[in-house]
């Protein structure tokens, strides 16, 4: 239990790091926040991102199940997630396009 939590924070860390850079940056912005107490994406960087790869983790203990679970949970962050924020006016990009998301959301997943 310990591995799988001190993983999800982990993963926590590295994409809460990776947006603010991103935002400081200017590759993306977010025309509001989803909850005004907390800045950027913070929700979502602290709940459903580390929590699936926790699963992942939890649940595909053999390199190749895992790996490939990291490419489709990386695909389906990427080309359907991130669009639908976009379509839903919460994320915008400016220097930025979907496909550098992937190799990201599946290195941050398969980081161990």
């Amino acid at each position: 239990m310990l591995e799988i939590l001190v993983y999800g924070l982990l993963i926590s860390t590295i994409v809460t790091v990776l947006d603010e850079v991103g935002c400081q940056l200017n590759l993306w912005e977010y025309r509001f926040d989803l909850e005004p107490l907390f800045p950027r994406l913070i929700p979502m960087n602290f709940t459903m991102l580390p929590v699936w790869y926790m699963l992942i983790y939890q649940y595909f203990t053999k390199w190749k199940p895992f790996i490939t679970a990291n490419i489709v949970s990386a695909a389906i962050f990427t080309f359907i997630g991130e669009p639908l924020f976009v379509m839903l006016g919460i994320y915008e990009l400016i220097k930025w396009k979907h496909i550098y998301s992937f190799p990201i959301l599946y290195y941050t997943g398969d980081n161990l």
